[in-house]
């Protein structure tokens, strides 16, 4: 019922690989709700307690040791989260050795901001990365799926900070950078960028 074709890209200079993929319903009945792509397992760099996985939980995650931390890295629950919405705020994991600096950098790169769900499961020999992704015309029959965005992997030398670069470069090319740093955009009131502190509210209804 599904024909999928996967497609690796590799560019001259470039250490990063670009992974996309194309599936054709062939079904009458069924549609498709999401693709997990790709499914990838990392093994320890290196000894693997002195490695260290980020990832854009929140403001930031930071696991130490991660193959020797309980599922969840800490929360026996395998880590689950949805971007663009509040609990991953950014498209990109990093796993690296931090007495070396060797690490390797996952993520996509969808200029849109489309809607996923990032699996990721730790465990004592290896960490899962499965991001998902949704199809426009979610559980469709007869519609196809090609994926618009690339999914992107490749080593790096460095730490966080030096993984947060690389993301940073794509980053600021896209839509919601393209207007500058907010202290120097017109459109922003000066208090914005200036003030020290402020309150954001969240009201939820208990119907």
């Amino acid at each position: 019922m599904l024909d999928v074709e996967v497609t690796v890209t590799l560019r001259s200079g470039d250490p990063l690989s670009y992974w996309r993929f194309k599936v054709t319903n062939r079904s009458r009945r069924y549609g498709i709700e999401r693709v997990r792509f790709p499914n990838l397992s990392l093994a320890p760099i290196g000894k693997g307690h002195d490695d260290v996985f980020i990832y854009p939980l929140l403001r930031g995650g930071l696991a130490r040791d991660p193959f020797g931390s309980p599922s969840g890295f800490g929360t026996h629950l395998n880590t689950s989260g949805t971007y663009y919405t509040h609990n991953f705020n950014m498209q990109f994991q990093a796993l690296y050795d931090e007495p070396t600096g060797t690490g390797i950098f996952l993520g996509t790169r969808d200029p849109a901001a489309s809607l996923m769900n990032i699996q990721i499961a730790n465990s004592t020999h290896e960490i899962a990365w499965r991001p998902g992704h949704f199809p426009p015309n979610i559980t469709y029959s007869k519609e196809d799926f090609v994926l618009p965005y690339d999914c992107v992997a490749g080593p790096f030398k460095g730490d966080w900070y030096d993984a947060c670069q690389i993301y940073r470069v794509w980053a600021l090319q896209q839509a919601w950078c393209r207007k500058g740093p907010l202290r120097t955009r017109t459109e922003v009131p000066r208090w914005f960028p200036e003030s020290p502190l402020y309150f954001s509210v969240h009201l939820n209804d208990a119907a």
